[in-house]
């Protein structure tokens, strides 16, 4: 009896380490198939999200892709096959089984214009170049000199613009960043009505203050609105 028990025991201790061991050799050998089998490898590059760039031009620098496992896609990797792509801002990368991959591409997209050596270009707020303006680009002058890239000026204008209520930045024709203390706006139209912003702080509030005085305000003759302190702003009427 007692090598009956031990017999049972044995059996018993046998089926459990195989139920154990059994599902893990399965996925091993799964997941050996798909590296060095073609189960779910590339064949298909999707782009998603372009506008400006185009997608071929895309694919074509992730063709070392094609044949690699899914399993073995990193964000990582994509994102250092397009980084010569500078309009790229950012990336999504989504393996669709059994052999798609889909790259999400965020395009940087144009917040202002600076002009260099007489001719007008795109940028975004990093600084990053996107394209050439065209007259039907209704988005600010930043008036600066250098690269947008280092330029302080740049920065200061870029606080500005993206504190300004979204319905207020196609009426802004320039913006001057003479100093940390002096961001001024000119609005559109023959009478080139100013806002005096100030400097970078409470932005959030000086945007409130200033679209809610603009809807106050006529939309003609010149005038000048100081929003550099938002507590206490300021209208003058004509030129100063």
């Amino acid at each position: 009896m007692e090598a009956l028990r031990f017999t049972a025991q044995l059996r018993r201790k046998r089926i459990f380490w195989a139920s154990l061991i059994a599902p893990l050799v399965a996925l091993l050998l799964l997941v050996l198939a798909t590296l060095v089998t073609p189960l779910l490898s590339i064949d298909k590059i999707v782009v998603q999200g372009t506008n400006r760039l185009k997608p071929v031009s895309i694919q074509n620098a992730l063709e070392s892709q094609l044949g690699s496992p899914l399993t073995l896609v990193s964000a990582e990797g994509i994102a250092k096959s397009l980084q010569t792509f500078s309009l790229i801002e950012s990336i999504s990368v989504i393996a669709q089984p059994p052999h798609t991959l889909v790259v999400r591409v965020r395009e940087r997209e144009p917040i202002c214009i600076v002009e260099i050596s007489g001719q007008r270009f795109l940028f975004d707020p990093a600084g990053v170049q996107i394209g050439v303006a065209s007259n039907q680009d209704r988005l600010p002058l930043v008036q600066i000199y250098g690269n947008p890239k280092t330029s302080s000026q740049f920065s200061r204008a870029m606080d500005v613009v993206l504190a300004l209520p979204v319905s207020l930045l196609p009426k802004v024709e320039s913006i001057q960043a003479k100093t940390k203390d002096d961001v001024r706006l000119r609005l559109r139209g023959a009478s080139h009505q100013q806002i005096i912003w100030g400097d970078g702080s409470k932005g959030a509030l000086k945007s409130k203050v200033l679209a809610a005085m603009l809807r106050h305000l006529r939309g003609d003759g010149a005038l000048t609105v100081d929003v550099s302190s938002p507590t206490a702003p300021v209208v003058r009427y004509g030129n100063y």
